[in-house]
C-alpha cells in the first residue's frame, strides 16, 4: 500500500509488511522517514511513542535503535548498555547518568523516592513541593532542604519561637536522640572538637567589616514548649565588650534566664572582658560583684536542706538601710537566733525575732569597737599632758565582761606587743600596758607596765627592761615605782643598778606588814618590822616617870630592843624582883640569863655586871640579875632602885 502526501491517516490499528520491511518516504521519493525492518527504527527529528516492542521478547536486539533527534518515552525497559550515537556527555550506563544537560525525573514520595540505590525502593532523594529537596530512608522522610534553604533534620516543618527566630538549620528527634555532637579525631591530640559562632558586620561570610562594642557574636538559647509555640527559658550571649580592632577583640558573656510568669529573659549575670563576674549588675567593679537592689536579695554559702533539720547557712544581703550585712540563718524558717550580722561598719546579732544588738564594729578609721559604736578619743599615755590617743581596738562592757580572754588548748596563750623598728638604740619602747581610768573628762593613766631595750641591741640581741610606774594620789601621769633590768635585778626606787647590790636593790627600806604566815623556808626572809613600845619597870613599887622610850627591830624571831627609862619617884611597898616590860613575848631559849648591855644608869644600886632573862611565868618582862665575881646570880633588889633613876639598856632576845 503507497500512501502520498496525507493530511492524515485515521482507521490503521497496524501495519503488517510482506517483506522484511516497512518503509516511509519523503515526499520527493528519497528515504529517511522511519524504517522498520531488520528490527531497527531509524528516524530523523522528533519522535514520540507510548512503547517501542520489537519481537515477541518486547525487547531491542543487537541493531538497537538509532535516532538524530530527542526521543521522549515513558520509560526504557533493558539497560541500555547496546544503545549507540549516543555522546560521551550524556552517556546511560549501568553505573552511572552524565548529562550536560538537563536530566528530569518524578517528583517521588518519602516511600518511593525518584531516585533510589538498586535494591533499596524505599531510600533516596524525592522532590515533595515546589523549590525543596527531601531525603527518605526505610520508607519515612529523614530529612529536607526547604524552599527558605532551611536543613530540617527528622522534621518537615519549622518551629514556631516566641522570639520570631526561624532557624536555618533545626534538628528534630525523640527523647535523648535529638541532639548533635561534634567530635575531633586527631593524632596530636591538641585540642577537642570546636563549635564556633562567628559574626560580622559584613553582607557575606567573607565580608570582615569590623563589629563595634555591644555587637552580639553568638546566642545559645533554651526553648520549651509553652503549648502553642516554643519560649526562650535562658540564653547565653556573646557580645564585644570594648572597641575592636586588628587582632583585638574585647568580649563578654551574659547569662540570662526567664523569670516565672514571663516570656522573655532577663540577664542575671556576665563575664566582662576583664574577666570580673557580676551577678546582679551589668558593670562589675571587682572580680566578684553581687548586687540586687531588694532588701531580700541574698548569697548563701551553705549546705542544701529542707524542713526544720535545714542547718544554718552563711548569707550575704543587703538590707532595708541600704546596707550589705552577711549573717548566719536558718534557711527553713528564716530564724535569725544567734545570727551575725555585719551591716554598714558593724556586727549585730539577733536574739529574739527581727531586735537585733550591735556588738563590734570596723569604723572608717579601721578601728576594732566592740560593744560600743563610737571609739573613745581622750586616753592619755605614760605623762603625756595634752595628746589624746584613740586606740584601733577597744572593748567596752561591765565588769567583768568588758574583757579581753586568751585561751588555747596546749601550752598557753600569748599576748605579743611588738616594736618592728629597725633599730638598735637602747631605751626603744616595745609595748605598753595602760590602766587607765575615767576622771570625769578624760581616760588618764594610774598604772603602766612597760618594756624597753635595757642596752644597745643586734642580730641575735635583745637586752631588755620591764618599768612598773604608778600614779601617786594628786598626780596626773604615774612615775617609775620598780624596775626589772637586763641582768634581772629588782630595783626599788631607784633606776641605777649598784654593782653586786643583790638581785633586790631598794633605795627608801621594805616594809613587812605587822602579822606575817611563817615560811616552812628557814633560810627565807619573811618578817622584818621596826616599831616603838613604852618600856616600865615593874618591882612593887607604885613609880612615876619623867620619860620613858623603847625602840624595836624585829627580823624574822629575833628581837633587838633599844630602851630608856627616867623615873620621877616612887611609892608603896617593895617586891622580890625587878622586871623590864618587852614588846614580844619571849621564847623559852630567852629564859637563859643573858647580858643586858646597860648604856647608862644614874641612881641604881648595884655591886657587879647586870644580866637579865625573860620570865619563866611572864614572858613579856624581863627580870633584871645582878651577877657577882664568882658568876653566882643574884636577882637585882627593887630596892637598889630609887624613885629617882635613869637606864639605857639594850637587849636581844628570841621570840616565841
Amino acid at each position: 500500500m503507497t500512501v502520498i502526501r496525507p493530511n492524515a491517516i485515521s482507521g490503521i490499528t497496524s501495519l503488517t509488511a510482506q517483506g522484511d520491511a516497512i518503509n516511509f518516504f519523503k515526499s520527493d521519493g528519497t528515504s529517511g522517514g522511519l524504517e522498520i525492518g531488520g528490527a531497527r527504527i531509524n528516524a530523523t527529528g522528533i519522535s514520540t511513542f507510548a512503547a517501542i516492542k520489537v519481537g515477541t521478547a518486547q525487547t531491542l536486539d543487537a541493531s538497537g535503535i538509532n535516532v538524530t533527534g530527542v526521543i521522549t518515552a515513558t520509560s526504557f525497559k533493558g539497560d541500555g548498555s547496546t544503545l549507540t550515537g549516543v555522546a560521551a556527555t550524556s552517556n546511560i550506563s549501568t553505573n552511572a547518568i552524565v548529562n550536560s544537560g538537563i536530566t528530569t525525573v518524578a517528583a517521588g514520595s518519602a516511600a518511593a523516592p525518584s531516585i533510589t540505590p538498586t535494591g533499596d525502593s524505599d531510600t533516596g532523594i524525592f522532590f515533595p513541593s515546589a523549590d525543596t529537596i527531601a531525603f527518605g530512608e526505610g520508607g519515612a522522610e529523614a530529612a529536607r532542604f526547604d524552599s527558605s534553604g532551611r536543613l530540617l533534620i527528622g522534621t518537615s516543618t519549622v518551629p514556631s519561637n516566641k522570639n520570631t527566630v526561624t532557624p536555618t538549620f533545626a534538628i528534630s528527634a525523640s527523647g535523648v536522640n535529638g541532639a548533635a555532637q561534634i567530635t575531633r579525631h586527631t593524632s596530636v591530640g591538641a585540642g577537642g572538637a570546636l563549635l564556633e559562632l562567628s559574626a560580622t558586620r559584613g553582607t557575606s561570610n567573607t565580608d570582615y567589616t569590623i563589629l563595634q562594642s555591644g555587637d552580639g557574636i553568638g546566642t545559645v538559647d533554651f526553648l520549651g514548649a509553652d503549648g502553642n509555640e516554643f519560649v526562650v527559658a535562658a540564653s547565653i550571649q556573646a557580645a564585644v565588650d570594648g572597641t575592636p580592632g586588628d587582632n583585638d577583640m574585647p568580649g563578654r558573656l551574659v547569662f540570662l534566664t526567664t523569670a516565672d510568669g514571663a516570656s522573655s529573659p532577663t540577664e542575671r549575670a556576665r563575664i566582662d572582658s576583664s574577666g570580673r563576674f557580676g551577678l546582679g549588675t551589668t558593670s562589675p567593679g571587682e572580680l566578684l560583684h553581687v548586687y540586687n537592689s531588694a532588701a531580700t536579695s541574698r548569697l548563701i554559702v551553705g549546705p542544701n536542706g529542707t524542713g526544720a533539720a535545714t542547718p544554718n547557712a552563711l548569707a550575704l544581703e543587703q538590707d532595708n538601710t541600704g546596707y550589705t550585712v552577711c549573717h548566719v540563718r536558718n534557711l527553713y524558717n528564716n530564724a535569725g537566733l544567734g545570727e551575725l550580722r555585719l551591716g554598714g561598719y558593724g556586727f549585730t546579732t539577733f536574739t529574739s525575732g527581727s531586735s537585733q544588738t550591735e556588738r563590734a564594729r570596723i569604723d572608717s578609721s579601721g578601728r576594732l569597737l566592740v560593744n560600743t559604736s563610737s571609739a573613745d578619743t581622750n586616753y592619755r599615755y605614760i605623762g603625756s599632758t595634752g595628746s589624746s590617743y584613740t586606740p584601733v581596738v577597744q572593748i567596752k562592757g561591765s565588769w567583768p565582761n568588758g574583757s579581753l580572754a586568751l585561751n588555747t588548748t596546749n601550752d598557753g596563750s600569748v599576748l605579743w606587743l611588738a616594736n618592728s623598728e629597725n633599730s638598735s638604740t637602747s631605751g626603744r619602747n616595745f609595748g605598753v600596758i595602760s590602766f587607765n581610768g575615767n576622771d570625769g573628762s578624760l581616760l588618764r593613766d594610774a598604772a603602766t607596765i612597760a618594756a624597753y631595750a635595757d642596752g644597745a641591741t643586734g642580730s641575735g640581741d635583745m637586752p631588755g627592761r620591764l618599768i612598773f610606774s604608778t600614779t601617786a594620789d594628786g598626780a596626773g601621769f604615774p612615775t617609775e615605782a620598780m624596775r626589772i633590768n637586763n641582768q634581772r635585778e629588782l630595783l626599788i626606787g631607784t633606776t641605777t643598778r649598784t654593782a653586786n647590790g643583790g638581785v633586790l636593790q631598794v633605795s627608801n627600806g621594805i616594809t613587812f606588814p605587822a602579822t606575817q604566815s611563817a615560811c616552812s623556808n628557814a633560810n627565807t626572809l619573811d618578817d622584818y618590822e621596826e616599831g616603838s613600845w613604852t618600856p616600865s619597870l615593874t618591882d612593887g613599887y607604885t613609880r612615876t616617870y619623867n620619860n620613858r622610850v623603847g625602840r624595836y627591830v624585829k627580823i624574822g624571831s629575833f628581837v633587838y630592843v633599844f630602851g630608856q627609862i627616867s623615873g620621877a619617884g616612887r611609892s608603896g611597898a617593895p617586891g622580890v624582883y625587878a622586871y623590864i616590860t618587852l614588846p614580844f613575848s619571849a621564847s623559852s631559849m630567852s629564859q637563859i640569863q643573858q647580858p643586858l648591855t646597860i648604856m647608862q644608869t644614874y641612881g641604881i644600886t648595884h655591886t657587879s655586871i647586870i644580866t637579865a632573862a625573860a620570865q619563866w611565868d611572864a614572858p613579856t618582862e624581863l627580870r633584871i640579875y645582878e651577877t657577882t665575881a664568882n658568876a653566882n646570880s643574884n636577882y637585882l633588889a627593887p630596892g637598889n632602885i630609887p624613885g629617882y633613876f635613869e637606864m639605857g639598856f639594850f637587849y636581844v632576845f628570841y621570840t616565841a
